[in-house]
């Protein structure tokens, strides 16, 4: 009701005080009555009391706010954090450092900057894995974690992000030089499991990569791909030019091209 009668009256908006209502929780108060209470001693003090706390030093006054204020302050979310990734955990004690001495709109905005430069940090350089097959099952798995089986003349890649303007070079040059260290490789083919959405500049790098890879007489293909992410993919030129096939799983990719018999 403040706020409403400020605003047709060319008054300012009203807001509460953060420590006072932190004051008035620790001393015990449940409801909305603890503020109308507060207020009216407030007003009694102020027109009766006021030589009481006049030479009250403000020192008082800062550590009746600080000891409330600092309830708020937990440092357990931000050690967790840490341990689970060094990156949030640096972007969450940035934004602390610049709400704390700066302001809280320049701290908030240093940290939502921030996390957007680590969100475009982490998409430009995503996970990517030379996947082969687990024996006895139908599951593939990063070569450099698990004991796979793979075929010498197949390379099959997996990206874990989706495919956009800020990514698709790295991809590109991973396959590329994978090739490189390996001249028996006559099929190429892309786990698009984790792939939600290839933008533009994907599409355009994947059909560079499609005519570059058939001049050495090495075959694309792709699997697992969403349906979603196939749907915009029949509207270029990509499927219709791909030298290989589109599988629906990559154990029927790799049966295809060269059978793995199962011990």
């Amino acid at each position: 009701f403040a706020n409403i009668a400020a605003s047709i009256n060319n008054g300012f908006a009203v807001s509460a005080s953060l420590s006072r209502t932190v004051v008035n929780s620790d001393a015990g108060a449940k409801t909305p009555i603890s503020g109308i209470l507060s207020s009216l001693t407030m007003i009694l003090v102020c027109l009766y009391f006021t030589g009481i706390f006049e030479t009250l030093p403000l020192t008082v006054l800062a550590a009746t706010i600080l000891v409330s204020i600092w309830k708020l302050i937990t440092i357990a979310p931000f050690i967790e954090t840490w341990k689970y990734s060094k990156a949030d955990g640096f972007a969450m004690l940035i934004t602390f450092l610049g709400v704390t001495f700066i302001d809280i709109s320049t701290g908030m905005i240093i940290g939502i900057g921030l996390t957007f430069i680590m969100l475009l940090w982490r998409v430009s350089r995503p996970h990517i894995a030379v996947i082969g097959l687990i024996e006895g099952t139908q599951h593939f798995r990063n070569v450099s974690r698990y004991d796979v089986i793979t075929v010498p003349t197949i390379a099959s890649f997996r990206i874990d992000e989706n495919l956009s303007f800020l990514n698709a070079h790295v991809l590109k040059g991973y396959v590329i030089t994978e090739l490189s260290q390996n001249a028996e490789i006559r099929h190429v083919i892309i786990n698009c499991s984790s792939i939600s959405n290839i933008d533009l500049s994907a599409l355009e790098m994947l059909e560079e990569l499609n005519k570059e890879l058939a001049r050495l007489n090495i075959k694309l293909h792709l699997s697992e791909v969403k349906s979603p992410v196939m749907d915009r993919l029949r509207k270029s030129k990509l499927v219709d030019e791909l030298t290989g096939e589109v599988f629906l799983s990559h154990y029927q990719a790799v049966q295809s091209i060269s059978p793995i018999e199962k011990n």
